[in-house]
């Protein structure tokens, strides 16, 4: 069935010592019979303010292991992604990546909309699921998935501030039947708890599972949605769910030292 794990470069390095590239070889609980699906989101980072860019992203994926990686354009401080391998037979789960430009395209927008479309159609439309998976920071980044069809969807990249313009992000993406049963999903935000002016390092909400839907605490994935941090600062956040059961959960969207959490926003899949 489906496993989840995550890894932060602090497994590999400290702080101290920055580099543009951290990876390590993860094992998962149970092998596969075939490589399997593996999809990648963001859930913590600590960038320099002057070149904020981080991305996630799986090499060598074998039926027993896969390389986790984490990368930057410049020497980072520290990142750390979380992991949802799908099995190879299974037929419910599509999933995929969408980057918010195409190469060599530069023109400047507050806004960018891909469409992607499904390798094999649904029965009626999906529930669809998007991580971040690369950010290039510097302004808010914002991503929703919109006009979801049986063969396909939208990814929305947008962000609020006229000035500036959507610099380069990707997407991860799960679209899985809205009928499966024992498996929850969605989004949560800074922004039903406190207006976007009211900037504070530590946050929180509380989600609450559908009434039957889960016989024991279920397994969740975690990640990055919505960034709005302050531009002159180092950018650093860390997000993450706690006190799982089958009720509900505890997200956290965290920051330290003088970073500006103006936002954060995440998705979660529970099963």
């Amino acid at each position: 069935g489906l496993q989840i794990g995550a890894f932060s470069s602090l497994e590999v390095r400290s702080t101290l010592y920055t580099s543009k590239e951290v990876s390590r070889k993860i094992p998962y609980e149970r092998p596969y019979p075939g490589p399997p699906g593996l999809v990648l989101a963001l859930t913590g980072l600590s960038l320099d303010w002057a070149l904020p860019h981080l991305a996630a992203s799986a090499s060598d994926i074998y039926s027993a292991s896969f390389t986790a990686n984490l990368l930057s354009r410049q020497p980072y401080y520290s990142g750390r992604l979380s992991w949802l391998a799908i099995p190879p037979e299974d037929k419910d789960f599509q999933y995929g990546t969408v980057r918010a430009k195409s190469i060599g395209e530069d023109r400047p927008a507050i806004m960018v909309i891909r469409l992607v479309q499904f390798q094999r159609k649904f029965a009626s439309p999906p529930k669809v699921i998007l991580w971040l998976s690369e950010v290039e920071l510097g302004q808010c980044i914002r991503i929703s998935a919109e006009r979801i069809y049986t063969y396909g969807f939208s990814v929305r990249f947008e962000t609020n501030d006229p000035a500036k313009t959507v610099n380069d992000a990707m997407v991860s993406w799960v679209a899985y039947p809205t009928d499966k049963p024992g498996i929850f999903s969605g989004t949560a935000s800074t922004e039903t708890r406190r207006p976007t002016t009211s900037p504070q390092l530590y946050n929180t909400g509380y989600i609450r599972f559908p009434e039957g839907v889960f016989k024991e605490a279920p397994r969740v994935m975690v990640g990055l949605n919505y960034l709005d941090l302050g531009s002159k600062q180092h950018s650093r956040i860390s997000v993450q769910s706690s006190n799982v059961s089958i009720f509900g959960m505890t997200w956290e969207a965290d920051a330290w030292r003088d970073t500006v959490v103006s936002g954060a926003g995440i998705s979660y899949l529970a099963f």
